[in-house]
Order: C-alpha cells, then sequence, then structure tokens
C-alpha cells in the first residue's frame, strides 16, 4: 500500500508529494531519456518531488523548456502531475 500523501504549505504555495509503489526504473527506460529528463528522474530519487522552478534551476533553461521537459516524462509515464507544475511532481 502506497504512503499517504506529503503536504506541506509555505507563502503562498502548497508542495504535494505522492508516493508510488512502482519501485524502481528500469534501465532500458532511463537510456531511452534526454540528458535532461535523466537529471530530472535523478533527482526525483533524491528529493521525491520537483517543481518547474526547481527544474529551471537544475536545468538552466526557461520555464516553457522545464516544463516541455517534465511532459515529456508525463508523456512517457515516467512521472505524474501532481496539481500544477509549480506546485510539485512526483517519480512513480
Amino acid at each position: 500500500m502506497p504512503e499517504m500523501p506529503e503536504i506541506q504549505s509555505g507563502g503562498n504555495s502548497t508542495l504535494v508529494t505522492l508516493f508510488s509503489t512502482k519501485k524502481n526504473f528500469l534501465n532500458e527506460e532511463l537510456e531511452m531519456l534526454s540528458e535532461r529528463q535523466r537529471k530530472i528522474i535523478d533527482y526525483l530519487k533524491k528529493h521525491g518531488n520537483i517543481s518547474r522552478i526547481i527544474c529551471m534551476d537544475l536545468l538552466g533553461v526557461s520555464k516553457n523548456t522545464a516544463k516541455r521537459e517534465l511532459t515529456g516524462l508525463v508523456a512517457k509515464d515516467m512521472i505524474e502531475r501532481a496539481l500544477s507544475w509549480q506546485r510539485g511532481l512526483l517519480c512513480p
């Protein structure tokens, strides 16, 4: 059974972290990702969630590029969107 969501509020933002029952990504799945997407997955493995702003800083890219990279991972079913890009994503 997955853990209950973790909710953190501060200022005018909320970060929701959801936990999944999926264990790890297969090496083949990771090899098919771009370098940027692998950085995002590595960050998620360490921290459990990522926001678009953190993604922008992590990759040194614009807001639109960060959103494209995150959306690409969602399309590949590697991560799931949690509320909004500003509020965090999770690693399944």
